[in-house]
């Protein structure tokens, strides 16, 4: 038993050992005293950085002891439960809570029933705690009492494709319901099928933008009515208010109705308004008509509303498939229901009525300690839930500040308003909580003191500014908080400004002035980091920060970090405690997506690998997007349209004269052909599209997946793929691509039609999906930049933020085009509709756009005085006191949010862009960085000290010199491999091989990483033979003619097996791995003990079958030990491992702009030569490690091809860096079946001359007239 005397915590069960899990601090013993031993609900306002985590689980780490004390024989979980706001978030939590109990093992008697229990509690803690989600913990309830509500209780959770299928079954009953006839036809008037597309590349993380079709609108608002607890019938009679409340209360009848609503909705005056109107009458008419138009409509949505509840209710429960709102809503449903209608006529409860209460009451003593993170992110629908669980002890940790997912129906102001109860200024809860107790989180130990104070000078002036993050429509109050870090050098800057200059105008440059903006930001941003990691003195880093202890208080500290004791000197500022700065310690922060692609870009250019973490759905990235469109033109390939996306794709290399000449037919492909008089090699170019067409077709009702690799292997798309330095990423998410529809298919049988309709209905947004892109890197990727929106961002910290984008406009998506708003306490109202003859001459003295417009051509940020309005004043409030404006103003202010979330990422160093910025003052981050964080008008290169109430804060002014991109030209391979040597000190005594070049350990992007030659065959179409190269792609007549593998295996002697390796596991990822450890093991000198090796490579890239994989690869790898090849290479002189083989575009179109932009990427898995005395050197040789050769790879003839253009491709670009190898060597493994292949016969120049042919710009690649 421990005491700890301090805040009035007493009787602690909890230990620590010796030099194990530093003390809490005060505000975290305080936070456990009050859950523990105050009577009341415990909101715990956390500030950012404050050790949330490290509270949770030290609370539940108590509770859990407590409760085995108390029980001992019982699981201790049963009693316990924590949610969290993700999946992730929860596996950390328990793993945390692990690691804090085995240390209150070691540290306790053998008697303490941790000790005597700790097998059983790792196994209650995986299997039966309630460490979850609030959706998991909803799923729980809902099994529960499925039968009662009409509920299989094998339900399953809806993802996008099912809940498409099941809005697509519920509309389609509704459109063939005469009664709704009229409505829906109103409806699809004013809200058109076509109406905006979701999921545009500028759409923040927090919305791809709203629904513009009718019908995803009606389910939109139905999920919001789930979420806010609002019934339908409630929804229809807002939405008839809200047209009411847009016209002062009532249908305009005169003139003084007219000038009433103006009084209404703006500031103006009306006497100007009368005095303005020439013809007063017209315009009573078109106001009342307006009124009346807009009243139907809403009628008519309520209507469709409507039904749409009864036929989506029916349906989902029936079907049992529910999406995470409805489980919420059905579980709130049946706890709030009114008993009173399941009564019998003879005032005895029904059976179901006393079951129900039964569960209500079950539910107020189930847990004793409840514990909710991330509480600011909650819903209405989910907190009404949890107001049944507030019997035992609740501890809920939130921050306000950081609540940015409004927009996902998560309310805040619920957070508020228990905060404002806390301390009296609020009359009631949403948890209906008789008492609650504040606790404040503000003691800081992520971030170095700098940015402390830099938080506390900038923050409190934007929450306290009513144009800026003081605009919501409820108060975020600012702490400050207290660095727990010591100040390492005082006078030395861990902010930086960046300027950056404005471009100047240039009429050849036909991209947008912004996007010529963020690129010259993301080139300065990219000279700062590339000299910060070429000279390692600027932006350096703490790996292991010391915090400061309390004295007198047990030395308390936060979880997870050391106290100034532990280090020599005891918390000195010796600079000499910070390391060099990594690629891997860098996050640039966006608040959009639109512009990741382009610092992407920008920083290849710069020799610096980036990676772009957690952004959109996988069937919105352009590649994927390109084989969508490719898949749809199967399908119809005479649709014009269709013909159209696939010729201006990347997926066929066609020149600027053959796409003309299909373009004057309408895009008839035979037609063109037909009718053909131009150039031939043009002509060539169709045919082979013509060719595409033919071979794939005619397989599209087969394996999909399967369909798409035909269309990689019969397409340019590889190769134009890697025209950019995001060719690792865009392999990586067609593979990724291709798997999801293997799945598919393994799930039930898509025809093609329905299969072709659920990718455009995923690439449109119009179907919901989480499927992410491919991971090629991870947030612990040491060499890799991580690109990142701020939503992503929230909950991680890096070393080094750079805040990017900062010009974008909040109002850059603006409101005034949204067809709907929907709020739980502010309403939902439908855009009005305007009457049907034009307004009267003379226009109201209200926005540009007059009484209500239709038109949302320009950039006027209002459509009408009846509808939101972006107007500010000059203090940047919203100008008008219009009836949705509330709507307005929390948006507005939840943006000014997630830049709190984004500059309390940083640890270390928070690197800020500055432009200037023509207009936005109240609705760019960039003008309030400047404002409060600029020092003014210094000298750049120098650091300048800004004064804040918190002392003084240095602040860098381009003091890091912005590096220039590295040369168009590249270090020659040859000089590379002439300094490759090294001494030896092996078993023979001799040097060993110097294996420093290429990746230092095998990782999982190296592991999963596509890796395999392009189709040059494609692309140089016509002249394979002249080249040296046998076809890479087979025709349809030469697939014809080679078709039966059988007999010509039979012939050569050869029977290939079926498979590569152990079932479960995709080839391709097989071959990766086999590469991965051969590489791995020889670049360590670890072929004859390779266990190790193969066991990281598993760790860092997990597969099914684990086991089997590992036993596959050492028996490989044994085969390899055993090869004449191993002994050749055990014994050269000289050995590289992994070698990167690039050709830069600027190197074959001559094109100096472009940088390092890569055209053409391979891999040499092995390079080595032998010395031949007296420093004579023998030649290069390559080595290639491929697996066996499958049925699927064809012949033995076409795998003999197949290889001999694997080998001339490297030759080539062996040949392009200045070395040419006398042989390479394709070793197949497991077997040892190791084949030199000559490629002299590669006429390596030719195929770079070819390839100098070629165009590549960012539409593609293409040949040059």
């Amino acid at each position: 038993m421990v005491s700890d005397r301090a805040d009035g915590v007493v009787d602690r069960r909890l230990r620590r050992r010796a030099g194990g899990t530093p003390p809490l601090s005060r505000d975290q013993r305080r936070t456990l005293a009050a859950h523990f031993e105050e009577d009341a609900v415990v909101a715990a306002a956390a500030g950012s950085g404050t050790g949330k985590t490290t509270t949770a689980v030290e609370v539940v780490a108590e509770a859990v002891v407590r409760e085995l004390d108390r029980a001992p024989e019982r699981n201790p979980f049963e009693s316990i439960l924590v949610t969290t706001f993700t999946r992730d978030a929860a596996r950390q939590l328990k793993t945390e809570l692990k690691e804090r109990l085995r240390e209150h093992r070691e540290a306790a008697p053998p008697d303490d029933p941790v000790v005597r229990r700790w097998d059983d509690l790792l196994r209650w803690l995986e299997s039966a705690s309630h460490v979850q989600t609030l959706d998991s913990f909803a799923q729980d309830l809902l099994r529960e009492v499925a039968p009662e509500v009409g509920v299989t209780p094998a339900f399953t959770v809806a993802d996008g494709v099912r809940r498409a299928d099941l809005l697509g079954a519920v509309f389609a009953a509704i459109e063939s319901d005469p009664e709704l006839a009229g409505a829906v036809e109103r409806l699809e008037r004013a809200f058109p099928a076509a109406g905006s597309p979701a999921g545009e590349d500028d759409a923040t993380e927090s919305e791809d933008g709203p629904p513009g079709d009718w019908r995803s609108m009606v389910a939109a608002v139905h999920r919001s009515c789930r979420e806010f607890g609002t019934s339908v019938p409630e929804a229809r009679r807002r939405l008839l208010r809200s047209v009411a409340a847009m016209h002062a209360g009532r249908e305009p009848t005169d003139f003084e109705d007219v000038l009433a609503i103006v009084d209404a909705l703006t500031d103006f005056d009306r006497e100007h308004a009368r005095a303005t109107i020439r013809e007063p009458e017209r315009w009573v008419e078109y106001a009342r008509e307006t009124y009346r138009e807009s009243h139907r409509l809403a009628g008519a949505f309520g209507r469709v509303l409507a039904a749409f509840d009864r036929e989506y209710d029916r349906r989902s429960r029936e079907r049992g498939v529910l999406t995470h709102t409805d489980i919420t809503y059905v579980v709130r449903e049946y706890l709030e229901g009114d008993a009173d209608e399941e009564r019998e006529g003879d005032g005895e409860e029904s059976a179901a009525a006393e079951r129900r209460r039964a569960f209500r009451e079950s539910l107020a003593g189930r847990f004793r300690h409840v514990v909710v993170d991330e509480f600011q992110d909650t819903n209405y629908a989910q907190c009404r839930v949890l107001a049944r669980l507030v019997g035992g002890r609740t501890l809920l940790i939130g921050d306000l500040k950081q609540s940015v997912y409004e927009w996902r129906s998560a309310e805040p102001r619920l957070f508020a308003r228990l905060l404002d109860y806390a301390d009296g200024d609020a009359a009631g809860n949403v948890l209906d909580a008789e008492r609650v107790h504040r606790v404040d989180l503000t003691e800081n130990f992520r971030s170095h003191p700098h940015l402390v104070r830099a938080a506390n000078h900038l923050f409190p002036r934007i929450f306290d500014d009513r144009g800026r993050g003081g605009i919501g429509t409820f108060d975020v109050s600012y702490e400050p908080l207290t660095a727990r870090r010591p100040e390492t050098d005082p006078e030395e800057a861990h902010v930086h400004a960046v300027d950056v200059d404005r471009p100047d105008d240039d009429e050849k440059d036909d991209r947008s002035r912004r996007e010529r903006l963020v690129e010259r930001e993301a080139e300065r941003v990219a000279g700062v980091l590339r000299t910060a990691l070429e000279e390692g003195r600027a932006l350096r880093v703490d790996r292991d920060p010391a915090v400061r202890t309390d004295e007198g208080d047990d030395g308390a500290s936060t979880g997870g970090q050391t106290t100034l004791g532990e280090h020599e000197g005891g918390g000195s500022t010796d600079a000499t405690r910070t390391e060099p700065l990594r690629a891997g310690d860098v996050a640039v922060l966006f608040r959009s997506r639109r512009y990741m692609r382009l610092y992407s870009r920008v920083l290849d250019r710069y020799g610096i690998d980036s990676a772009v973490i957690g952004t959109r759905s996988l069937f919105r990235e352009p590649e994927v997007e390109t084989l969508i469109d490719a898949l749809s033109w199967l399908e119809r390939p005479e649709d014009p349209a269709r013909t159209r996306r696939v010729v201006e794709s990347a997926l066929v290399g066609l020149s600027t004269g053959a796409r003309e000449r299909l373009a004057a037919t309408g895009y008839d492909l035979d037609r063109a052909l037909a009718a053909w008089k131009g150039a031939a090699g043009d002509r060539r170019e169709l045919e082979a599209l013509r060719d595409l067409r033919e071979t794939v077709r005619y397989v599209r009702d087969g394996s999909k997946a399967d369909l798409v690799a035909d269309l990689l292997t019969h397409s340019a798309f590889d190769v134009t793929a890697l025209a950019d330095g995001d060719g690792l990423q865009r392999y990586a998410n067609v593979r990724r691509f291709v798997e999801v529809v293997a799945g598919w298919e393994s799930d039930d049988h898509l025809p093609y039609g329905e299969f072709v309709r659920r990718l455009e209905g995923l690439r449109s947004g119009r179907v919901e999906d989480d499927t992410a892109p491919a991971a090629v890197a991870d947030m612990d990727s040491p060499g890799t930049v991580k690109l990142l929106t701020a939503h992503t961002a929230k909950g991680l910290e890096f070393p080094v933020v750079v805040l990017a984008d900062t010009t974008t406009d909040e109002a850059y998506r603006q409101a005034c085009d949204e067809p709907f708003v929907a709020d739980r306490r502010h309403g939902v109202a439908l855009r009005p509709v305007a009457g049907h003859d034009p307004p009267p001459p003379g226009e109201l003295p209200t926005f540009r756009g007059g009484w209500y417009h239709d038109d949302d051509a320009g950039f006027d940020l209002d459509r009408g005085l009846l509808w939101l309005a972006e107007v500010r004043d000059g203090e940047g409030r919203l100008r008008h006191d219009h009836p949705l404006t509330p709507h307005l103003r929390d948006r507005r202010a939840e943006f000014w949010r997630l830049l709190y979330v984004a500059v309390t990422r940083a640890s270390d160093h928070l690197v800020v862009p500055l432009a200037p910025t023509r207009s936005g003052e109240w609705t760019t981050w960039a003008a309030a960085l400047a404002e409060h964080l600029d020092p003014g008008d210094v000298e750049a290169g120098t650091t300048a000290t800004l004064d804040t109430d918190g002392g003084p804060l240095p602040v860098g002014v381009d003091e890091i010199e912005a590096a220039d991109p590295p040369a168009g030209e590249t270090t020659e391979l040859a000089d590379l491999l002439a300094g490759a040597g090294g001494s030896r000190d092996a078993r023979d005594g001799r040097a060993s091989p110097d294996r420093s070049v290429g990746p230092a350990a095998v990782s999982t992007a190296e592991a999963g990483a596509v890796d395999r030659p392009p189709a040059l065959g494609r692309l140089l179409a016509g002249r394979e033979d002249a080249l040296g190269l046998a076809p890479h792609a087979r025709t349809a007549a030469a697939t014809a003619a080679s078709d039966d593998k059988t007999a010509t295996a039979a012939s050569d002697g050869e029977t290939p097996p079926d498979r590569v390796g152990p079932e479960g596991v995709p080839d391709d990822r097989l071959a990766a791995l086999l590469r991965a450890a051969v590489v791995a093991a020889d670049r360590e000198d670890a072929v004859d003990a390779p266990g190790p090796v193969v066991d990281r490579l598993l760790d860092a890239a997990p597969v099914e079958d684990g086991d089997d994989v590992r036993a596959w690869l050492l028996d490989a790898l044994a085969d390899y030990r055993a090869t004449d090849l191993r002994a050749e290479v055990a014994e050269s002189e000289r050995v590289l491992a992994g070698v990167p083989l690039t050709i830069p575009r600027d190197d074959v179109t001559g094109d100096e702009t472009a940088g390092r932009a890569t055209l053409l990427r391979g891999r040499a898995d092995l390079l080595y030569r032998s010395d031949g005395g007296e420093g004579d050197t023998g030649d290069w040789q390559a080595v290639l490690v491929r697996p066996p050769a499958t049925a699927g790879d064809g012949t033995g003839r076409r795998i003999e091809r197949v290889e001999r253009v694997d080998a001339g491709v490297t030759a080539a670009l062996l040949a392009a860096r200045g070395t040419e190898p006398a042989s390479v060597t394709v070793c197949r493994l497991p077997g040892g079946d190791c084949r030199a292949v000559d490629p002299s016969a590669v006429d390596a120049d030719a195929v770079l001359e070819a390839l100098g042919e070629l165009r590549v710009d960012g539409e593609g690649l293409s040949r040059r007239e």
